[in-house]
């Protein structure tokens, strides 16, 4: 029997190099499937979280009563019993990070909206241009999404604090 005949053809029928191609293809599109759809939830950090160095506040803005109860509950260092193990770990690019939410101020406002100054203690990646914390940088005036595994918030930064130890 003969695997390849007269023209390079596999059994005759198909081209060595149209297999090769319909492999890749394969394996390609397997693994993007692999990636976007199950993979394994990768963490950016050991389970513990080490000893913080940095500290920033972020201010929520405008957000109905009913919502910042929602995270006070769901998200802050008092927060409920969750399926997640810890609620107010930052949470980002399906990664955990060495940070967490520390505090969480209620502010309320005259036009029945509250505002949320949330602070956030961690380790943030150092480089020459600041501090970042998975794929946002950290500074001052800087658009900032606070997300958990339960909550995700937009505010601002509006402080930050580099700490000793």
């Amino acid at each position: 029997m003969k695997f390849f005949g007269n023209k390079g053809k596999l059994f005759g029928k198909l081209n060595i190099i149209d297999l090769i191609l319909l492999l890749l293809v394969i394996a390609v599109v397997a693994f993007m499937g692999y990636k976007l759809l199950g993979g394994s939830q990768e963490t950016a950090t050991s389970d513990a979280l080490p000893n913080p160095n940095f500290r920033f506040a972020v201010l929520c803005e405008k957000l109905p009563l009913q919502v910042a109860q929602s995270v006070l509950k769901n998200a802050g260092p008092q927060a409920e019993e969750t399926i997640f193990d810890e609620p107010s770990r930052i949470f980002n690019v399906n990664q955990l990070y060495d940070a967490q939410i520390t505090t969480i101020e209620v502010q309320e406002r005259e036009d029945g909206y509250v505002d949320l100054l949330i602070t956030i203690e961690g380790v943030p990646t150092k480089s020459d241009i600041g501090y970042s914390l998975g794929l946002q940088e950290i500074r001052i005036g800087k658009e900032y999404t606070v997300k958990t595994q339960t909550i995700e918030l937009e505010g601002t930064i509006i402080a930050t604090e580099v700490l000793d130890g």
